[in-house]
């Protein structure tokens, strides 16, 4: 017989739960709309039943309006903030998802989600049901008994923590679970704005209930209670009594409830869900239940739902029928003319149309996504919308006129050449030795600076821009696996049309991308004057690739993994026995249980075990010896697997160098990013990590690896926004501005300034960047707050337009809803007029630092331009090679190094104007090391 297994959600634990975890880095649908909660929800939600496979299953929301608890105390629950605003809107989708998906779910009147749940919970276990309650809420450990459980979700990563009537007695020892409301009586809820009894905590309410029971019988015998505790109940009395009723999980509701109504059906059905999965493109559940991912956006309208009785939202009845679907079009509906160039005649014949033609887009297809591994297959071309011309490139007589013929097309310029993500483009042309000149437009470009946080694919702007719905590489080529085919091996009859489409989207992006930004002039010249003319910078960078010393890097490994091992006995010896060093469950028993390197107040995770991250083991240094070993351990390993041992296999056959790729749309502040590998990640600051860098050399023996940074870049540019006369000032004298900084907030001559303070003044100087709180400047420091907020608000009293610049690009973010570079490079900050004050706090902090960090990163950018076309007019062979945030890198030959060293430095200061000067500082070595 199947076991009768029911689970209740609660919705609201599981709706917040959704948002928060996404607060950082929130999903953005292409229409603006914040996806995570339902993301979050019905992942977790499917997650749920496809690991415990209930039989019955039941989602329970609060009521829209007020429970009873209000009328008996109208404080109760005053102190929450305002619900959010993304989930003020996502619960009324999350609910038309979910009657869709036929899941049924219901609400009551005057009553809480904790009520119903407690009064169902109650009545199933009575009829023979194994019971689970899906809440992280302590309050309901009331309803604890032999078969009505607690189930709270951890994380995506760990298992679920079931909370049995049993595991309450262990490890509160008390005898009933319901003795937990008298728990709550005399302890209060903050959350709940429960009051409790003045000056009783968590650990005396135990104490007392422990011994006595409940509340009824501590005031009994109120007498022999404590001295310590009898004055704060006699006072609180009132408000104990008043508490344990709000405290109350209500079960005697009168529920008239067929259980076989939440049967579960053992495959989810879809089909009536589908339209409204797409139109929040919630593609991930959509191939978790197996439907088509592609989106036909349908308009709803969100119902509200009766509050004034019990309400159940699982009736076909209710199925909307006014809402027609809108399918997306597709080469079926549009029948485009695609045309295949396999003919020296017809490859003529198109070469005069385009060089007729005063713009054309253009798309590769190759044997790889790596563009520096990849071979051309073919070509796509379109210069009017609905038609296109595929070229293929595998049969050398055609691919030697077409390079013949379409080089000079390419360098010309009189035409415009578009295409979506160019740069990629550019790589597969040049390894035929044709080369693309301005002027050249990238639609992916252009798309990241009207909406950075958003998606770019070719794909998918085509979906959501153009409602259409593009050819799927999966329908060529196979699905990814042992079996999938690779396009140079395919007919060019039965690419032509996949490729076709390329280019003719590509084209039909331009004509709907362009004229929004040309009606944006900041924008529009950002994208003309610094991100395109990037895309050629980053090209020969990417070409020309770094050269590494493979014999240094197996020096390095064999030098760290000696001390890897060395380190491992040693801390073996401290601990008194071999151990899984890597297992923090492992690790935690040795330092806690048995080396008892601390007695109180021990960190422990979610999951209960101890925390051993990196943050909790470096507080813990002055306590063990073990402890810095181990940091040093991981340090070791991390250098080992990360770096040493990955390097190498990144080096291209082909040219024995590491070709990095410098991404332009990946950072939303204008920050460039670097992958294969993360460039940004090599270590600096480590005196380990800072060996790896002595692996980096230039190509030949006798040229030099030369290093430039600007200086304190960031800090300038706070002092150009803010205007602060004394920040000005000293870097107008080119003071240690730290220095200085100490000088004025501590009232004394720069001469006197300590170490120390000058220390404390640079990390303020830097986190008032960032939106530093009190409390991180004293984590940082390793201060007290209290002592962190003055150092705060003495920095702003002697700095005070740095506060006018800070509460200055605040209003302007909350008028705008977005803030923008020196050079009008946008961050849109959506929750910037939250009512959630964490929410509200972190748009507020983006605020303020990203107008200087995105500023940074243009400048660094137009330096980076201006280099290049320099060392071009003079025909230098120097070659810019990386670039790390403030810092560029390049391979220079001996006989250029001097010349080369002032050009860098000249045009890194020169790259714009600010009201303080910009400084570079220029270094040079046999490696990366010796020239930072």
């Amino acid at each position: 017989m199947t076991e009768k297994k029911i689970f209740f959600i609660d919705a609201y634990a599981l709706v917040f739960r959704s948002y928060y975890a996404f607060i950082h880095r929130p999903l953005i649908n292409a229409k603006g709309f914040n996806t995570s909660i339902l993301h979050g929800f019905l992942t977790t939600l499917l997650s749920l039943i496809e690991q415990e496979k209930p039989s019955h299953l039941i989602i329970v929301f609060d009521d829209d309006k007020p429970s009873f608890r209000k009328t008996v105390y109208e404080a109760y629950k005053a102190n929450r903030g305002e619900t959010p605003e993304d989930i003020k809107l996502s619960v009324p989708i999350l609910k038309e998802l979910l009657k869709a998906l036929d899941f049924s779910f219901l609400q009551m009147a005057d009553y809480e989600a904790d009520d119903v749940i407690g009064a169902l919970s109650k009545k199933s276990t009575e009829i023979g049901f194994l019971s689970y309650m899906v809440t992280p809420d302590k309050d309901y450990l009331q309803l604890l008994e032999p078969n009505n459980n607690i189930y709270k979700i951890i994380s995506k990563s760990s298992k679920p923590e079931i909370i049995t009537i049993d595991d309450f007695k262990e490890k509160y020892q008390l005898s009933d679970p319901k003795l937990f409301i008298d728990i709550l009586a005399l302890w209060g809820d903050s959350a709940d704005n429960i009051p409790g009894a003045k000056g009783i905590g968590e650990k005396s309410a135990f104490a007392l209930v422990q011994k006595y029971g409940t509340i009824e019988n501590i005031y009994a015998n109120i007498d022999s209670v404590d001295k310590k505790y009898q004055n704060k109940l006699i006072e609180s009395k009132e408000n104990v009594f008043l508490s344990k009723q709000l405290a109350t999980i209500v079960t005697d509701i009168d529920l008239n409830i067929n259980f076989d109504t939440f049967l579960l059906p053992p495959k989810i059905n879809i089909t009536k869900a589908l339209p409204l999965l797409q139109e929040y493109e919630l593609t991930n559940i959509i191939k978790k239940l197996g439907g088509n991912t592609s989106p036909k956006p349908t308009p709803k309208k969100i119902r509200s739902e009766n509050s004034d009785q019990l309400s159940f939202f699982n009736d076909d009845t209710e199925e909307q029928t006014d809402t027609p679907e809108t399918n997306l079009d597709t080469i079926q509906t549009i029948k485009p003319n695609y045309h295949l160039i396999d003919t020296i005649d017809s490859l003529e014949s198109l070469a005069k149309k385009l060089e007729n033609s005063s713009h054309f887009s253009f798309d590769t297809e190759t044997t790889s996504l790596e563009a520096m591994l990849a071979d051309p297959v073919g070509i796509s071309f379109a210069f009017t919308p609905h038609e296109a011309y595929y070229i293929p490139l595998n049969e050398n007589s055609l691919k030697e006129h077409f390079i013949v013929r379409f080089q000079p097309l390419f360098k010309s310029k009189k035409q415009l050449k578009i295409a979506h993500n160019i740069k990629y483009d550019m790589h597969i042309l040049a390894h035929m030795g044709i080369e693309v000149s301005p002027p050249y437009y990238d639609t992916l470009l252009a798309h990241y600076l009207l909406n950075p946080d958003g998606k770019h694919s070719l794909d998918f702007l085509a979906k959501t821009l153009l409602n259409y719905q593009t050819i799927p590489i999966s329908s060529l080529i196979g699905e990814k696996g042992k079996n999938q085919k690779n396009i140079g091996s395919l007919p060019p009859a039965m690419v032509k049309d996949y490729a076709a489409e390329d280019a003719d989207i590509a084209l039909q992006l331009y004509q709907h991308i362009a004229p929004q930004i040309a009606n944006e002039p900041k924008l529009n010249e950002l994208l003309q004057n610094i991100e395109l003319p990037l895309t050629k910078v980053l090209l020969q960078m990417e070409r020309h690739g770094i050269t590494i010393d493979t014999r240094r890097l197996s020096e390095i490994e064999t030098q760290l993994t000696t001390l890897l091992k060395e380190t491992e006995t040693e801390i073996f010896k401290l601990s008194g026995e071999p151990f899984n060093i890597a297992s923090p469950q492992q690790l935690g028993h040795i330092l806690f249980d048995k080396l008892k390197i601390i007695q109180k107040n021990i960190k422990r995770t979610k999951t209960k075990q101890y925390s051993t991250s990196e943050e909790t083991l470096s507080k813990l240094l002055d306590t063990h010896p073990i402890v810095s070993l181990i940091l040093k351990y991981r340090t070791l390993n991390k250098l080992l697997n990360t770096y040493i041992s990955s390097l190498p296999k990144q080096i291209n056959p082909k040219t024995d160098k590491i070709h990095a790729s410098f991404n332009q749309m990946v950072v939303n502040t204008g920050r460039l990013s670097s992958a294969n590998p993360n460039l940004q990640n090599i270590p600096i600051r480590d005196k380990l990590g800072k060996q790896i860098r002595t692996a980096f050399i230039p190509e030949m023996p006798s040229a030099w690896f030369v290093s430039s940074d600007y200086s304190q870049i960031e800090l300038r540019i706070m002092a150009h926004f803010s205007k602060d006369q004394h920040m000005l000032e000293a870097f107008q004298r080119n003071e240690d501005i730290h220095k200085a900084t100490a000088a004025k907030i501590f009232g004394i001559a720069p001469e006197a300034v300590t170490h120390e303070q000058r220390s404390k003044a640079k990390t303020a100087n830097f986190g008032i960047i960032y939106g530093i709180s009190a409390f991180g400047l004293s984590q940082q420091l390793n201060i007290s707050r209290k002592e962190a907020q003055t150092l705060i608000d003495d920095y702003f009293a002697n700095f005070p337009s740095i506060k006018d610049y800070i509460n200055r690009s605040i209003e302007t973010a909350r008028k705008k809803g977005y803030v923008e570079t020196l050079f009008g490079r946008r961050k849109y900050l959506p929750d910037i007029n939250s009512n959630n004050h964490v929410v509200r706090n972190f748009a507020e902090r983006n605020a303020i630092n990203m107008p200087i960090q995105g500023t940074s990163a243009d400048i660094i950018k137009i330096a980076m331009i201006n280099i290049l076309r320099k060392l071009e007019e003079g025909h230098f062979k120097a070659s810019l090679i990386i670039q790390v945030h403030d810092e560029l890198c390049f391979d220079v030959p001996n006989t250029e190094l001097g010349l080369v060293k002032d050009l860098v430095k000249e045009e890194m200061e020169k790259a714009v104007s600010l009201d303080v000067p910009l400084k570079a500082d220029v270094g040079f070595g046999k490696n990366w090391l010796e020239a930072h």
